[in-house]
């Protein structure tokens, strides 16, 4: 995963949760990137999809809970 497929992800992060939509991510897209260079796009986009789904407390997915 590169930093803009990151921030593509980050962005549904955003959309599902509004008290962060006025926060900055460019930093946690950088780190993504830099943590997740292995994933593919299309499973860390199925990973954070599904976090969404899961999720109970509006929190950003740390990369390990993407990973797993």
């Amino acid at each position: 995963m590169n930093v803009p497929e990151a921030a593509t992800l980050l962005g549904y992060v955003v959309a599902a949760m509004p008290n962060i939509q006025d926060k900055d991510l460019s930093a946690t897209a950088k780190l993504w990137a830099v943590t997740m260079p292995d994933i593919p796009f299309k499973i860390g986009q199925q990973a954070v999809l599904k976090i969404l789904r899961e999720k109970k407390i509006p929190t950003v997915p740390l990369p390990g809970e993407i990973v797993d």
